[in-house]
């Protein structure tokens, strides 16, 4: 569900790199691969944000505190 908002939003958005961590963090550890999916997303959709920033860095999902 988290995947199909995530596509209604707007890139380069603070809310939607939200919506990509929490969700790639919810699952990260059952699915890596699904969680790989969140992280690209946020890496080339929210690129610009604080979270998508720290993602690139990180080369992973940041964590959400």
């Amino acid at each position: 569900m988290a995947w199909n908002a995530a596509q209604l939003m707007p890139d380069q958005s603070n809310q939607t790199a939200l919506v990509l961590a929490t969700a790639g963090n919810w699952i990260k550890n059952l699915d890596a691969k699904g969680a790989q999916r969140f992280y690209q997303a946020l890496v080339s959709r929210c690129g610009k944000t604080d979270l998508g920033k720290k993602a690139s860095a990180k080369k992973w999902l940041p964590d959400i505190h």
